[in-house]
């Protein structure tokens, strides 16, 4: 009994495409990474999840609220306007 033809589907590729963060996002992982500290060591400094973390140093809807940059602040051992980027960076 002669088989059917296998189909043939096209492979498509889906690239995801690199999120652009914010400038916040940008200093954030600038100062952690002058710190010397990894996400998770961030993490436990602030009582923050990791991947909080990182959603702010990457994510381009980046929106810390106060208390965050507080923590974030303290861990860094910068004041909290240290971490809000001004118009020229």
């Amino acid at each position: 009994m002669p088989q059917a033809p296998l189909e043939v589907f096209p492979l498509v590729l889906v690239v995801a495409k690199k999120p652009t963060p914010t400038p916040f996002g940008r200093r954030l992982r600038q100062m952690r990474e002058a710190a010397g500290l990894s996400l998770m060591q961030l993490g436990e400094m602030t009582g923050m999840n990791w991947t909080a973390i990182r959603r702010l140093e990457l994510s381009p809807a980046a929106n810390p609220t106060l208390a965050t940059l507080q923590k974030l602040a303290t861990a860094l051992n910068c004041t909290p306007a240290d971490l809000i980027p001004s118009q020229s960076d």
